[in-house]
């Protein structure tokens, strides 16, 4: 399959590893509300990524781009609630960043 082999691909895997640490470690009421949803927002575009390719790329790039502006939400409440420390923070931003890039690359030639 062509999409494990994509930088994106081991980007968000990257992140998903990384956000269930960071949400293993939530409070209780925190944990199984807004982290359970960051995880299976995560999943959400690993999917659609895997969907990708053929007739339907654009419109699953553009629904991709979609799905992770309304991950950022979360991952930027979960930031402005201080649950997690500020190294933790640098380094989701970081991969935000990194992702953001990519998927912006993939709207430009699409």
């Amino acid at each position: 399959m062509f999409y494990q082999n994509l930088p994106l691909n081991s980007k968000l895997i990257a992140l998903l590893k990384l956000l269930y640490q960071v949400t293993h470690q939530l409070p209780k009421e925190y944990k199984y509300s807004l982290g359970q949803d960051i995880i299976n927002r995560n999943w959400e575009l690993l999917d659609i990524l895997t969907l990708g390719g053929g007739d339907k790329k654009r419109i699953l790039v553009e629904e991709l781009s979609q799905k992770f502006d309304i991950f950022k939400l979360r991952i930027r409440f979960l930031l402005e609630l201080e649950l997690i420390s500020l190294g933790r923070a640098a380094e989701i931003n970081v991969q935000i960043i990194a992702i953001g890039k990519l998927i912006g690359k993939w709207l430009k030639n699409v």
